[in-house]
């Protein structure tokens, strides 16, 4: 169990260090993690699926403001969010339901179920209550990465 919080620790510092400095960290170190977690634990196809699934966290989740923003997040062009909870929300659920359609089979329904829920309001929430960035970005890492610990 150790080694599994030493996992999400380095996935909570790749996650802060690539949200606030270099985006290549989290972009690219997040999905490499979860890659060599799962393929250990279940074969180098599940850890595939995991790592594609991973990129979906590129996608972006800022608000919708064109005035600042000439270049949208992909979700912010598509619901025109200028509050972001949404996007938030919504980003939050599609990157853990990738996770889900790659796990499944491996850990049960309920459990990714369950997973996909908190990881989708933790989103929803540090956006609709405005939490600072360190916080946000340390809570966001934490219920990303948490899939771990159901292993």
């Amino acid at each position: 169990m150790w080694y599994k919080i030493l996992i999400l620790a380095a996935i909570t510092i790749l996650w802060w260090y690539g949200g606030q400095i270099k985006n290549r960290y989290r972009d690219v170190g997040v999905p490499l993690i979860l890659f060599a977690y799962f393929s250990y634990s279940f074969g180098i196809s599940t850890g595939f699926w995991v790592f594609v699934a991973s990129n979906l966290i590129r996608m972006g989740y800022g608000r919708y403001s064109p005035e600042e923003d000439p270049e949208p997040s992909h979700l912010a062009q598509l619901t025109k969010d200028r509050r972001g909870h949404i996007i938030r929300g919504l980003w939050g659920l599609l990157v853990s339901m990738g996770l889900l359609v790659a796990l499944k089979g491996n850990i049960a329904l309920y459990k990714l179920c369950i997973y996909v829920l908190y990881n989708t309001l933790i989103n929803y929430m540090v956006s609709k209550f405005k939490w600072s960035i360190k916080p946000t970005d340390i809570s966001v890492a934490l219920s990303y990465g948490s899939i771990i610990l159901y292993v």
